[in-house]
């Protein structure tokens, strides 16, 4: 039996490999924080911006939130299973951006053993059916991490 302080070093030893987009199609950019022990972010975006505080009328900015103890989405289903693809058709949840009267598609679940948090935001109100193929593209090939790792260096 491990001693209490060895038992800590193994839970907190959980590492969160970042989701990404692969392979990334052309016109999109994507990046992470890299892998975590709390939580992992990742994203990808049309290109001409580089955040939601600077997201232009036609931009489009995906973003992951990957945690291994709960949900942090108030979508319904932030704690039933996710399936990928995930479709823009059939979002889970379409709330307004904080701050702002623009959608944002919210998509949640769990996903071999942690949760995901992923949401899609249009720089319009009303994307256009172009906007909305280009995404479905990027969602299609969201790849999530197979488990948490016990090493940042076991992500692939």
């Amino acid at each position: 039996m491990l001693a209490p302080a060895a038992v800590a070093v193994a839970l907190a030893a959980r590492w969160m490999c970042p989701a990404h987009f692969a392979p990334l199609p052309p016109g999109w950019v994507q990046g992470n924080l890299g892998a975590r022990t709390a939580s992992s972010n990742s994203w990808a975006h049309t290109p001409g911006f580089s955040n939601l505080n600077d997201l232009p009328r036609d931009g489009i900015y995906v973003w992951t939130l990957l945690l291994p103890s709960g949900p942090s989405s108030p979508a319904p289903t932030a704690r039933r299973p996710l399936h990928l693809p995930l479709d823009l058709r059939r979002p889970d949840q379409i709330a307004e951006q904080e701050g702002v009267t623009l959608p944002e598609y919210r998509f949640a679940g769990r996903y071999h053993g942690y949760f995901v948090d992923v949401r899609v935001d249009f720089g319009r109100r009303r994307p256009t059916a172009s906007m909305r193929r280009r995404t479905q593209i990027l969602l299609d090939r969201l790849r999530l991490p197979a488990r948490i790792v016990a090493a940042a260096s076991d992500c692939r």
